[in-house]
This record gives structure tokens, C-alpha cells and sequence, in this order.
């Protein structure tokens, strides 16, 4: 039982098989110490070493801590494993442990919270819209795509074919494939969304967009500063942009490429409108949309931004409209972390302006593509299997590419088709007009609230409420300041209870108090007394409510 829970909590399930693959930092003894640790939380007598290892091979084969992954490995799973297997001093063993076990919590709270807005966008789509993007490795998608390669066409010159997929959550799955005529970029990703969002008939108030990690193509300033765009021209209420950990992003756009990956390799695939309906019949869950993509637009130029920095690490950015009726963006290291950041810098806004101009589109590029070899290369092909429509086909496409190239391409009214979209929806979804408060945006309030505290205010014996992620779970968060460090850091202890418990300083067994240090912009409140009876105050605990409220 602790072993199933234990996999469901931590592990990756593979597609197309029973399969769960535990993280790379694991090793069998690190699964038993831990099944270890929580038995004796619970005064249960755990089994031996041995005997688990017996029960894991006869009832829990299922379940694999892999040597090799097909998916990028997380750099502090990989660190933590090999400091762990080096030391041999029980503390430093310990620490490492107790960091591994904080580290594979967040990457669970992480991936929890991206199942969150998938049931919130299917149990509510009048209000929210869940969709996931990424790109599938390009080696598997190359045509012509054979089961069995003859000996005579094993050095043939196959097209490389991109596919960016997409799950829109409760409605469908997208597939867009080219012959990288274009550069795979922002304007790329970007573009690839506006399609989505054009093709759909509803568009709600609420974006919940899962990205990859990238900063070419997803991390960076212009989808950023698009999606701020979509929020400032009245598109969407609320988006949210969000990226789990690196080394940790193996989800359902993963199970979906690897069911059309296997489907791929029993099928002979001569062409790309065959590549394009085995993807349409990989998956039976949603219906399945396949496409050539044959419109990119030039997003880097038409976006007017502002520079930004460190946007690289935070993990979850939300934007909405204040006031006057300009985007704004917040962010948070994890998605669980309870309070909203709100950017500092010069310019207050990411959006400079507000241009409904007409954006334009990009040429597509050809130059990297051999015309000649390939043309020579598929008729070869379709010669050996005596199908003339093979050959057909590949000369008809291969001139449909090189006249792109030449083709002039008038810009694309982008703001005002979606704004088309959006009045029509509402025309046709009275419902939307009916949301409940918690749905609407997070109301400018938030905004004012934020204080930076002065220093002289905080004073060595005051009760604290802070924000911060050393114990997530830890909800409030009440502390003692013990002593006040140099650059702008608290020494604390910490106390035990909850909202409607006593509350008690934090001590361990024969150990003595709890102690931890922080920095001065976790503590969001100070100055207060316990009840005589150990209580929070009834003024602290509304404070917690309406902080709850505002911040999570």
C-alpha cells in the first residue's frame, strides 16, 4: 500500500504501458529508508530490507527506477543522488535526504497544481480554458517512414518534419506539421496558439497555458508579452503561464506523442498527409486535429515590449487588467507558493502600448531543403514499391514549397479576429456573463497591499506571520523573531499549530528549539500577541483569511 501511494505521489506513468518510472535521484535502499522514516512516523514496525525488495519483485515490478530516460534528467535529482552515494557522514547524509525529500514534494505540489487547472477547465469550460503545448523529437517524424527499410533504400534522404502538439483540455488534441520552412521560435509557438484559440468556438475569461521550459521558443518576453497583449485587449480576464520543473515536464503531451510514436513505427508512412492521420487515429480520449501549418506571423516585430530580466526563474506568471486598463504581471517561484510577486523595475508594464495594426506574416524558408535529392530520393521509393501516387504526391508538395517562398502574404488583422471571436461567444454563452467572484480576476486591492516593511518596525521577540516555502505545508506560517542578521535577514523560530489549534514554539526531541533564517520580504505581518490561552487573536486569524484569499 506505502509503495503504490508512494509512485502515484512521486512517479511518471509511461504510455502504452503498466508502467511507472520513479526520479532519477532514487535508488531502491533511498525508497526503503523512506518507507522506513514514514513507518516509524506511525509506530509501525517496518519490514526488512530484504523482504521489500522481495514483495517489490513479485507484487510491484510495475514500478522501475530507470537507469536511462528518454527524457531530459533533472540536474539537482542527478546531484542529490551522487552526494548522497559519496558521503558516508550520517549528517551530511541526512541533510541530503531531507533535501531530496522537499525537492520530489515540489515536483509533486508542482504537477498537482497542473491537474488542478485541467479538472477546473473540464468541470467549468464556460469560465476556463486548459491548454498544453510542446514540440515532439523531430527524429521520429522524418518521411518517408518505413516499418522495414529495404537494403536499397537504407541511405535514402528523408524530410525532417516537425510537430508541435497541443491538448486543449475537455475539448481536443492539435497536431501542426512543417517542413521547418520556418525558424521554431516565439513567433512560432505563438502563432501555433493563435490557431488553436481561432479554431475553438468559445473562448471563456480564464487561460491556464502550459508551457515547456525553453527559452527560445516558450520562456521569454514576446509569449509573455502576447499573452499580456490577449489580457490587455480584453480577450481573456486572467492568464496564467505556467512551467513545471525542469527535468520533471514528462505529462500527458508526452503520453500523447509517445502513442503516435509507436503507432508511427508499425505503419509505412510515404507521405505527410499519412504522417498526419496516423496522428489523428493515436489517440481515442479527445477528438484529434491534424494539420499542415500555413501561416506564421512575425510576433518579435509587431509586439511593442519593454526589456525584461530574470523571468527565467520563476515558474508560473499570471496577468490581468487593473484599473486603467493596463496588463499587469505577477509571479511566483512554484505555483504553490502563496503570495504573488509583483516585477519591479523603470517601466512598470511589460506591454508598451496597446497597437491593433495589423500584424504580419513570415515568408517561409526553403533554402535548407535539397529539392533535387529529395525528389530523387522518393521517386526511388515509390518506384521499388510500384505506387505511383507516392511520386505524385512528394513533386506536388515539393513545388507547393518552393512557390511559398515567393508568395506575398498580406498581414493579419490578429487583435480584431480574436476580439470577433470573443463578442460572438458571448452573444452565444449567456452563462459567461454569470461568474461567481472567486472567478473573476484578482481584484486591484492586491496590488495596493503590497508594503516593504521598515526595518526599525520589527523588533527581536515579535510574533511574525510569514510566507515561506520551507514548509509549504505549514499553513499559517507564525514565528518568533529571535534575532534580527545584517542584509535584511531574520532569525526565527518557528511555531506548531493551525488556524483553530493552539499554538506552541517548535522544538525536536532531545534537540532542543527549532531555528531558521530568512529573508525580511517573507514576514507579511508582525506585532501581535497569542491569546493567554495560546490562540491566534480573532483580528490575526481574518488577516490570515483575507490573505489566503488575495495570495493563493
Amino acid at each position: 500500500m506505502w509503495m503504490n501511494n508512494f509512485s502515484v505521489k512521486h512517479a511518471e506513468k509511461i504510455p502504452n504501458s503498466a508502467k511507472f518510472h520513479l526520479p532519477c535521484c532514487l535508488t531502491k535502499y533511498s525508497v526503503w529508508e523512506l518507507m522506513c522514516t514514514d513507518a516509524q512516523k506511525e509506530t509501525i514496525e517496518p519490514p526488512s530490507y530484504s523482504h521489500s525488495m522481495k514483495i517489490w519483485r513479485s507484487q510491484l515490478n510495475h514500478i522501475k527506477i530507470p537507469k536511462r530516460t528518454r527524457f531530459s534528467k533533472c540536474d539537482t535529482c542527478i546531484q542529490l543522488k551522487e552526494r548522497i552515494a559519496a558521503t558516508n557522514e550520517k549528517s551530511v547524509r541526512e541533510q541530503l535526504q531531507w533535501q531530496r525529500s522537499i525537492h520530489l514534494e515540489q515536483q509533486n505540489k508542482e504537477r498537482q497544481k497542473y491537474y488542478k487547472h485541467i479538472s477546473k477547465a473540464k468541470n467549468n469550460p464556460n469560465n476556463y480554458l486548459s491548454i498544453i503545448m510542446d514540440a515532439m523529437d523531430q527524429d521520429k517524424t522524418a518521411i518517408p517512414r518505413l516499418c522495414e527499410t529495404p537494403k536499397s533504400l537504407g541511405n535514402i534522404w528523408r524530410l525532417k518534419v516537425n510537430l508541435m502538439g497541443a491538448i486543449v483540455h475537455g475539448i481536443g488534441v492539435y497536431g501542426f506539421f512543417d517542413a521547418f520552412q520556418w525558424a521554431h521560435g516565439a513567433s512560432y509557438t505563438l502563432s501555433v496558439l493563435v490557431h488553436i484559440l481561432s479554431m475553438l468556438d468559445f473562448l471563456p475569461d480564464v487561460l491556464y497555458l502550459q508551457l515547456d521550459n525553453c527559452p527560445g521558443q516558450n520562456k521569454n518576453r514576446y509569449v509573455l508579452g502576447f499573452v499580456a497583449k490577449l489580457v490587455e485587449a480584453n480577450i481573456f480576464k486572467k492568464v496564467k503561464v505556467s512551467f513545471l520543473m525542469v527535468g520533471h515536464t514528462h505529462e500527458d503531451i508526452d503520453q500523447l506523442f509517445s502513442r503516435f510514436s509507436v503507432r508511427a513505427s508499425r505503419e509505412d508512412i510515404f507521405i505527410l498527409d499519412d504522417l498526419i492521420t496516423t496522428f489523428e487515429k493515436c489517440y481515442k480520449q479527445l477528438p484529434v486535429t491534424g494539420m499542415k501549418i500555413a501561416e506564421v506571423y512575425d510576433f518579435q516585430e509587431w509586439l511593442q515590449l519593454n526589456n525584461i530580466k530574470n523571468h527565467s526563474h520563476p515558474h508560473v506568471f499570471k496577468f490581468t487588467k487593473n484599473e486603467d486598463g493596463k496588463a499587469t504581471m505577477k509571479y511566483k517561484k512554484w505555483s504553490t507558493d502563496k503570495k504573488w510577486i509583483t516585477s519591479t523595475g523603470s517601466d512598470k508594464y511589460l506591454l508598451q502600448d496597446m497597437d491593433d495594426s495589423p500584424i504580419n506574416k513570415i515568408k517561409p524558408n526553403v533554402d535548407n531543403l535539397d529539392f533535387e535529392r529529395l525528389r530523387h530520393d522518393t521517386d526511388q521509393v515509390a518506384r521499388f514499391y510500384n505506387k505511383e501516387k507516392i511520386a505524385s504526391w512528394w513533386d506536388s508538395f515539393l513545388s507547393e514549397l518552393e512557390e511559398e517562398d515567393d508568395d506575398d502574404l498580406p498581414p493579419l488583422t490578429l487583435i480584431q479576429n480574436l476580439r470577433e471571436k470573443k463578442c460572438e461567444a458571448i452573444v452565444q454563452e449567456e452563462p459567461v456573463e454569470h461568474l461567481t467572484p472567486a472567478d473573476e480576476p484578482i481584484p486591484q486591492v492586491v496590488i495596493g497591499k503590497k508594503t516593504h516593511i521598515i526595518d526599525e518596525e520589527i523588533k527581536e521577540g515579535d510574533l511574525v506571520l510569514t510566507d515561506t516555502p520551507l514548509s509549504p505545508e505549514d499553513w499559517p506560517q507564525v514565528a518568533r523573531v529571535v534575532e534580527i542578521l545584517p542584509e535584511n535577514r531574520l532569525k526565527l523560530q518557528p511555531y506548531w499549530g493551525k488556524k483553530t489549534t493552539t499554538w506552541t514554539p517548535a522544538y525536536r526531541k532531545n534537540k532542543g528549539p527549532i531555528y531558521i533564517t530568512v529573508n525580511k520580504n517573507v514576514i507579511w505581518h508582525h506585532g501581535f500577541n497569542l491569546t493567554q490561552s495560546g490562540y491566534l487573536p480573532k483580528n490575526i486569524k481574518e488577516l490570515v483569511g483575507k490573505y489566503e484569499e488575495d495570495n493563493l
